[in-house]
């Protein structure tokens, strides 16, 4: 009778201790389960948002991301947000000052996309001339097109002016032969004071700093 009931008490005892072994497999094979698929999470691309306008991208790996505008609409400049973004990114691109750039748009068109000029041969924000929209592919009616073929225009005499103001300035407005002429003879035009001076405001309209 005695060993009878040590004997159920061990039958007991054994299937507790079983059950007790599988619980335990179970959890660790849930723990490494979730272990696998936290480690092979992929890195998720969120947008991240200026004021609401145009997404730029950027990779995180939060389980919320957190927003850092790269790029910041302006109110005080007249010129919509969209737009704003987009020339950001294009000066970033090919690395033109960006206060630059809206000094420049200013003088040409006074951020008016519908601009036309030079007899209906310019126009848009940047006043793109006929001539120059099969050099870069683009089609200078669409405001897009027309700021970067004239951020592109900016960028690329700069290069040949080795960053001179003066020369930047009336190549842009004049074509490059005039620019030359000039600055051979010591002459340069009214608007590179104008120019440099909105160019300063700009810097300091946006940043808080001039210069």
């Amino acid at each position: 009778m005695n060993h009878s009931f040590i004997d159920n008490i061990l039958s007991c005892g054994l299937g507790v201790l079983l059950c007790l072994i599988v619980l335990f497999i179970r959890f660790r094979r849930e723990n490494d389960t979730a272990a696998e698929l936290k480690e092979e999470t992929p890195v998720r691309v969120v947008y991240i948002v200026a004021q609401e306008q145009a997404p730029t991208l950027e990779r995180v790996e939060e389980p919320e991301p957190r927003y850092f505008p790269r790029f910041i609409v302006n109110s005080d400049v007249p010129l919509d947000a969209e737009y704003q973004i987009h020339a950001q990114m294009l000066c970033e691109e090919y690395h033109v000052n960006y206060y630059f750039f809206l000094a420049m748009c200013e003088s040409e068109s006074s951020f008016n996309p519908e601009a036309v000029g030079d007899s209906g041969k310019s126009q848009g924000l940047m006043q793109i001339n006929k001539c120059n929209w099969e050099k870069y592919g683009l089609d200078a009616s669409m405001v897009f097109d027309n700021l970067e073929i004239g951020i592109r225009m900016l960028a690329e005499l700069a290069d040949k002016y080795n960053g001179n103001f003066d020369a930047v300035v009336m190549a842009y407005k004049g074509g490059e032969a005039f620019a030359d002429e000039w600055i051979a003879a010591g002459k340069r035009l009214d608007a590179c004071d104008d120019i440099l001076e909105r160019t300063l405001y700009y810097s300091k309209l946006i940043t808080g700093v001039a210069g």
